[in-house]
């Protein structure tokens, strides 16, 4: 039986074909509730009428803050919400809403490609999301001149853990980010090419071939 090394922080969606162990190499840090960009960005939750969300993450937190601010959420349900993909989508449903859109493509282009059908003329859109996003969104929203508030959450963080895997036992290795990538390279300072390299998206995978192309 092979044994497959998981980085990401949720091993519960990975169908397990081996012997899986856990090592999540970064860590999800929400921001504080008084951080005054959230707390602006939460102001105007009433307002907002499209929610994009790009990582289970920024559900999570997402309904965190938004708990702790409104007691009653039910007004959420007059928005649209639209999800990343799949697992987006489902922690979405977790708390009681169902994405009018869920991508395609599981990707930020993926999201543009559902956004450029919709009627967005007297949108106001809101985008929770990690640190490290990439600006794709959002430049898309800008060149359209489609009113947005985008809101940093949550950064995302290496995260070593002793005692670290031995690299030597291990057959497989899956990055479920360009966070866990960088982490890995961080941590051992190598992607080893002989093991059996397993990514989570196109996105992931570029990531990953960059970091193999810098190494040579």
């Amino acid at each position: 039986m092979k044994t497959i090394l998981y980085l990401g922080t949720d091993p519960s969606y990975f169908p397990e074909e081996g012997n899986v162990i856990h090592y999540p190499i970064i860590r999800i840090q929400p921001r504080s509730f008084n951080d005054p960009e959230l707390k602006r960005a939460l102001d105007d939750l009433s307002d907002y009428t499209h929610l994009i969300f790009t990582s289970k993450n920024a559900v999570r937190i997402f309904f965190e803050h938004a708990k702790a601010l409104h007691a009653d959420l039910s007004f959420l349900k007059e928005k649209t919400f639209l999800a990343v993909g799949t697992v987006t989508a489902d922690h979405l449903m977790k708390e009681g809403f169902t994405p009018a859109i869920t991508a395609k493509e599981e990707t930020q282009e993926g999201l543009i490609e559902e956004l450029a059908c919709l009627d967005l003329e007297d949108a106001y859109v809101f985008l929770p999301r990690s640190s490290l996003s990439r600006p794709v969104l959002i430049d898309f929203l800008q060149h359209r001149a489609i009113r947005h508030q985008a809101c940093d959450l949550y950064d995302t963080l290496a995260h070593a853990i002793e005692p670290r895997p031995d690299l030597n036992m291990i057959d497989e290795i899956v990055f479920t980010s360009p966070s866990t990538v960088e982490a890995f390279y961080s941590l051992f300072g190598f992607i080893p090419k002989e093991k059996k390299l397993v990514v989570s998206g196109p996105i992931t995978e570029e990531a990953l071939k960059r970091r193999l192309l810098l190494r040579g």
